[in-house]
């Protein structure tokens, strides 16, 4: 499995942060495209620090996602929610702020202007 992550935000905030960032950018996304996971507004994308550590972020253990989720959203990068069918499902919801949609929009420009340059 190929990661990725845009290197000012890693730069800022930290790898495991940055991994974590795309992997919910990803899907906040594709959410939006596929319009599923409306709640308030905005689309979301779910998953426990448990399921992230046994499945695609299997290189960072389950405090490590947890701290890097919890940093995130003390940074004002994500919004966390919980939109459990189930009362007992204590699933953390994300999406992405105002603000990491911004840094996000600049960073791809910036990745965009660096493909388009010629060497």
């Amino acid at each position: 499995m190929v990661y990725m992550f845009h290197k000012e935000i890693a730069e800022e905030f930290g790898l495991a942060e940055a991994t974590l960032f795309y992997h919910i950018a990803y899907w906040v996304r594709r959410n939006r495209k596929e319009q599923r996971n409306y709640h308030d507004g905005k689309y979301w994308t779910y998953n426990s620090a448990q399921e992230l550590a046994d499945g695609t972020h299997k290189f960072l253990s389950v405090y490590q996602i947890r701290r890097a989720l919890h940093h995130l959203i003390d940074e004002g990068m994500l919004e966390v929610g919980r939109y459990n069918k189930k009362g007992y499902d204590r699933t953390y919801w994300y999406t992405l702020t105002p603000k990491a949609e911004d840094l996000l929009y600049l960073c791809e420009m910036d990745a965009s202007y660096l493909q388009d340059a010629s060497c």
